[in-house]
């Protein structure tokens, strides 16, 4: 509800907030309240350590309520629980809202129900990788915890449209990207897929398939029927690509190959080949819609030199200055040679070759268009045709990717080339030739995604440099990860958080990949030559093999050849209070808790939110 013209009643069990702006909240006390009240002064009487008198409803601006409730006296060396629910119903539904919870807390009190949360967490957590120091254990366990929390899971719905079932979004609040980004989101997931996690890899999947895309063919050289978004999604499930204040969308092609780093990347550590032949929402099987709503997409969107056609890029420079962006062609690249595996997987030999060809044509593009005379490779042709401000941080997943060899020139080169993104901080920004702040801020993903590289191209103490500065960092914020470390004293103390905190899929997950990729848990990446689980032992590609059980420590290092409305949403936060008495206290003899709703901060040392559109 808006803040404006807001209701708030209490029927004894639960107080009900409704008013302009749609849907309802429901605070239910867990364990009961004795007093409610949502007087003005409710706050201020509660900061000054005074009781609160009963107020049982109000209305009018930016309303507030609290509870309180006796917990009676607390011996020596015990404790006692009280908790709060918090749920949001998009369709205003208060009564279902709060049935849902009371059938969900069964009783339970708040103590009894944070051990059963807990103890359910805990089962659901992975072992770590191995070789992990304790800080990058806390960071790995925070960064799992992330992961989960970025899923959507509420129920999928035609109509009205609810089709967020497995959205992962960019960043959780309060980071401003907390949307569902393709780009992002396929970090997460292949992220959640190596971690052992392989349902919520799964769910994440299948929502782009059951998702509504297929919204701007225009501009994708009228591929219609693509099932991949061009940007990100509504919360509803459905296409957005947005202006963000520019006279042109965003346009993006480089998720869709990346949708196929991700299936494939499922099914080879699930070892789900069932899920090829599985029926999606809009009744075709797995395998048809990523054939069709997908790779095929992706040919008509590449042209005849290999490349992939121009598009607003990993930068989102919008469609007005598109460029044929190296980053672009790379996940086409991957996703092709992932698609000819994912067809041997589904025993589609038919598709295998092809779709090998096409890998390996995109593949040499980048080898002989984007390189400068030096072996650099550039971040587009457009930049690379000027001459200057060509270094692109995004270039080294071309490395991470195999689709460039860790000891080919083009590496080496592009690698000693990073020192031109090199910032005060110790690590790169993501682009050359810009004072944007956003392009000059350093970037986390490209720090993790380049102490890879660095590691694969044996430069170890390099790779070292870079995660271990993240790691140092993460160790004093809460082991949160951000977009950005700021590279300005105008700003702030240089490297101090900043951009969206914290990140998914560009923190949380690249975090993690970056640990497994240390630990020699690579992913396979062969182009379809390799059954489901086995090595390879040679070459370099596009395409190479070699995985082991991340979680073990067994690796193989080797690689081998070449329309909306809202329905019923409940959102819940649970709030507990534990009160512990550790020895007599003289003069506190206050038995009454006072509990109030209060703003949630981010508690990193240092935090600008991203403001406005991302760019």
């Amino acid at each position: 509800p808006g803040a404006n013209g807001e209701s708030i009643t209490w029927d004894g069990t639960s107080a009900r907030e409704t008013g302009p702006g749609g849907g309802a909240i429901v605070y239910a006390p867990i364990g009961g309240a004795d007093v409610s009240s949502c007087a003005d002064n409710v706050y201020q009487t509660i900061a000054a350590g005074a009781g609160i008198t009963e107020q049982a409803s109000c209305s009018g601006t930016d309303k507030k309520n609290a509870f309180a409730k006796d917990l009676g006296s607390i011996a020596p060396g015990t404790s006692k629980w009280w908790g709060v629910a918090i749920l949001f119903d998009a369709d205003g539904a208060a009564s279902t809202a709060h049935m849902a919870w009371s059938t969900f807390l069964a009783g339970r009190t708040a103590d009894t129900l944070y051990t059963d949360v807990l103890a359910e967490f805990e089962t659901w957590r992975k072992p770590p990788v191995v070789g992990l120091d304790a800080s990058e254990t806390k960071i790995w366990r925070q960064s799992e915890s992330v992961l989960r929390m970025s899923m959507i899971l509420e129920p999928y719905q035609e109509s009205p449209r609810r089709k967020n079932h497995g959205m992962v979004l960019a960043s959780l609040p309060p980071g401003g990207w907390h949307t569902g980004w393709v780009r992002d989101g396929m970090y997460a997931l292949v992220a959640m897929a190596r971690t052992g996690h392989h349902d919520m890899a799964k769910k994440g999947l299948d929502f782009y398939l059951d998702a509504d895309a297929g919204r701007y063919p225009q501009f994708v050289n009228n591929a219609t029927g693509y099932r991949i978004s061009t940007v990100r999604y509504f919360g509803d499930g459905e296409e957005e690509a947005d202006y963000s204040g520019h006279p042109t969308r965003n346009i993006e092609t480089d998720g869709w190959g990346l949708f196929l780093w991700g299936a494939r990347t499922y099914v080879d550590q699930s070892l789900d080949t069932a899920w090829l032949s599985a029926t999606t929402k809009k009744g075709d099987t797995v395998y048809d819609a990523i054939r069709e709503g997908v790779a095929e997409p992706m040919v008509q969107n590449l042209e005849t030199a290999g490349m992939a056609m121009a598009d607003s890029g990993i930068w989102e420079v919008h469609h007005g200055n598109r460029q044929h962006w190296l980053y672009t062609t790379a996940t086409f690249a991957r996703g092709f040679c992932d698609m000819a595996t994912l067809a041997r997987r589904a025993n589609r030999l038919e598709d295998v070759e092809r779709y090998r060809d096409l890998a390996i044509k995109a593949t040499a593009s980048i080898k002989t268009l984007f390189v400068d005379s030096s072996k650099v490779m550039a971040g587009s042709l457009e930049r690379l045709a000027q001459g200057t401000n060509y270094r692109d941080g995004a270039t080294v997943e071309a490395i991470t990717w195999s689709l460039i060899a860790p000891n080919d020139p083009i590496a080496k080169a592009t690698l000693n080339a990073f020192s031109y993104l090199q910032t005060p901080a110790g690590g790169y920004k993501r682009l050359e030739g810009s004072q944007d702040q956003y392009d000059t801020d350093e970037w986390i993903l490209i720090d993790l995604r380049a102490s890879s590289a660095f590691r694969r191209a044996e430069q170890t103490e390099k790779a070292d440099q870079l995660l271990g500065w993240v790691t140092a960092q993460a160790a004093v914020n809460h082991n949160l990860l951000p977009e950005l470390y700021n590279t300005r004293t105008s700003s702030g103390q240089i490297g101090a958080y900043s951009g969206s905190i914290p990140m998914v899929g560009y923190g949380a997950g690249a975090y993690q990949m970056t640990l497994l990729d240390r630990a020699l848990a690579f992913e396979h990446t062969d182009c379809g030559e390799l059954d489901v689980g086995v090595g390879s032992d040679g070459g370099t590609g596009p395409g190479g093999g070699g995985v082991g059980d991340p979680r073990t420590g067994i690796a193989c290092a080797c690689q081998g050849g070449p329309g909306s409305a809202g329905n019923a949403i409940m959102f819940l936060v649970a709030g507990l209070l534990i009160v512990r008495r550790r020895r007599p206290l003289k003069g506190f003899p206050r038995r009454r808790v006072v509990s109030a709703l209060a703003s949630l901060r981010a508690k990193t040392r240092s935090v600008r939110l991203g403001l406005g559109a991302r760019r």
